[in-house]
């Protein structure tokens, strides 16, 4: 089967993986993102690698890349506090500006297929219908429809315009990739068809050495790894851990990444049982989570969760709300962990369960193990490939 794939991104995500997967498998025409990669084949020794050795590094020729790091930049000082609260609209009109930016070179491309990501695909999306190529939309999030009323949940919300841009950017897509089943659902229940979805779970690294046993404590370790944020649960984790302080449950928790709500990282730094510790590199974080009894993200929702996976690796069973979209790991592997409802009791009553029952860890721990392996990145290249090349094939069976 031969296609012409285009990749683009204004950032990164995950679409460092997908160019990858399909320079292996012969199908990339290009690779364009704000964030740069360098060439892996060349140990790091390219223009980009000079500047900033800690870029990701995949096997994809420089000849096939573009990297326009102005929009990038520009949305760290829109992100900065010089703007205040226009941040998030200011980057949503800098993916529209990449988007026109790509639209221009597809015209000139002629790909077979475009893969876009969300807030950054309307207009590329055009230019690809113009030049006959088939338009494939990479939601890295649920629907705007699931994510508006759980944003409300925690105050807040997108302005009316970008709704509006995400769903033309639905209506234009011929095939929608989601990371989860989860994220398919928001879609399915918003009206669009089942026939133009597509869930393909994300995968993470795998830490690269065996990591030692955790030992044996008094009190049971939970550890959360994200940003500090109430879409992630945080404040109700937070109000938990209070709880079992002021009861007297052997319980402990860390937190372990940056500060999204300061609000959260004061409430952490007045409990006993609750360490916050900053962002760490993904190799340091295997090595620290590997210390601690079970993953938490009780996240309000979360397209995917790769902390999960992570976690998992190492040997964490985790808990997750019923709006994480790595509970599909779960529900595969049953044994592995614990799938509660998006509410306060019902987190509160998975943790008890675990901390009363520690003999329950074992068990689990080997189970996330073993499920682990299904969701590494190279998994998540098998899966893409075969996944975008049914596409390619069923619309030219069509067009026959």
């Amino acid at each position: 089967l031969e296609m012409r794939v285009l990749v683009s991104h204004p950032g990164m995500q995950h679409a460092h993986q997908l160019a990858w997967a399909l320079e292996a498998a012969g199908h990339l025409a290009a690779f364009w993102s704000g964030v740069p990669v360098v060439d892996s084949r060349y140990h790091k020794v390219g223009y980009w690698g000079i500047f900033a050795p800690h870029l990701r590094a995949i096997p994809v020729p420089a000849v096939k890349r573009k990297h326009p790091v102005v929009f990038p930049l520009l949305r760290k000082l829109c992100s900065s506090r010089m703007f205040g609260g226009m941040g998030n609209e200011l980057n949503h009109r800098l993916d529209r500006a990449y988007d026109f930016w790509v639209a221009r070179g597809v015209r000139k491309l002629r790909p077979d297929m475009v893969v876009c990501y969300e807030n950054s695909a309307l207009n590329t999306f055009k230019a690809a219908h113009e030049v006959g190529a088939i338009c494939v939309l990479d939601a890295a999030s649920v629907h705007y429809l699931a994510a508006r009323k759980w944003l409300k949940e925690v105050g807040q919300f997108n302005p009316a315009w970008i709704d509006v841009r995400k769903q033309e950017e639905i209506d234009l897509a011929d095939a929608i990739l989601t990371c989860s089943e989860l994220a398919a659902g928001t879609y399915q229940d918003a009206g669009v068809p089942s026939t133009k979805l597509f869930p393909v779970p994300l995968g993470t690294h795998m830490p690269e050495t065996a990591l030692h046993d955790k030992a044996p404590g008094a009190r049971c370790r939970f550890v959360f790894a994200g940003s500090l944020r109430s879409l992630k649960g945080v404040d109700v984790l937070l109000e938990i851990f209070e709880e079992l302080e002021q009861e007297g449950i052997a319980a402990e928790l860390v937190l372990i990444g940056g500060v999204a709500e300061k609000d959260l990282a004061k409430h952490a730094g007045r409990l006993p049982n609750v360490t916050h510790r900053p962002y760490m590199p993904q190799s340091e974080l295997f090595a620290e989570m590997a210390h601690h009894d079970c993953l938490i993200l009780p996240s309000r929702f979360d397209s995917f969760g790769m902390v999960v996976a992570e976690g998992m690796a190492v040997g964490l069973p985790a808990i997750v709300s019923d709006r994480v979209g790595a509970k599909c790991i779960i529900e595969q592997h049953p044994d592995s962990g614990w799938i509660v409802p998006c509410d306060k009791a019902a987190l509160k009553v998975a943790i008890l369960q675990v901390v009363r029952y520690p003999e329950s860890l074992v068990t689990a721990s080997r189970a996330a193990r073993a499920a682990a392996r299904d969701y590494s990145w190279e998994s998540y290249r098998c899966r893409v490939v075969q996944t975008l090349e049914g596409i390619y094939a069923r619309y030219v069976e069509s067009a026959r």
